[in-house]
Formats: C-alpha cells, structure tokens, sequence
C-alpha cells in the first residue's frame, strides 16, 4: 500500500491542478490515518473529502473519496488555515 504522505510528496512538486487518481485498495481509508481531517469540497460526485496538512509549506493534500477509487491533488493553502488564501490560490475558474 503507498502511504498517503508518500503521495503528499509525490503531489507537492507537480504543477497546481496535478491529479493522483487511485484504487481503493492502494491506501488504507483516509479515516484510519490520524493526521487526517475530514473536510469539504466542491461537489464532483465523491462521497466524501480528507485533507491532511503539508508541515512544510502549509498546504495539504485534498483526497476525494468515492465508491471504488480516490482522486488526489495539493493545495498550495490549506482552507482551515487561510480560507481566503485557498480560495483565491486553489480554486480559480476559467472564465469565458
């Protein structure tokens, strides 16, 4: 199984909006991890989100839990510590 921090590593050094999509079975259950906190996001039909808080630059990574599979990506602000900051940094839309 990879560990969650190894994706968190993974994550921080790709470009903003990069997703690690995964099996079910490639991780234990983001609720089983105790730096974990479960969290909200936008709706793309998961049945839930994590986060989990990069010491080292402030950001975290973001899991999307859904029925069979997890989408992953870092956010350069974690919301519960900067929510503007998220907002503005990590959750731009394209505009036409």
């Amino acid at each position: 199984m990879t560990s969650w921090q190894t994706v968190l590593e993974a994550l921080r050094t790709q470009p903003p909006g990069t997703e690690w999509w995964s099996g079910i079975d490639e991780h234990v259950h983001p609720s089983g991890v105790p730096r974990m906190r479960l969290s909200a996001g936008e709706g793309h039909g998961q049945l839930c989100d994590y986060r989990m808080l990069d010491q080292t630059s402030g950001g975290c990574l973001h899991v999307r839990v859904y029925a069979d599979h997890y989408v992953s990506h870092f956010d350069r602000v974690d919301p519960s510590l900067d929510l503007a900051g998220h907002l503005a940094r990590d959750c731009r839309r394209k505009t036409s």
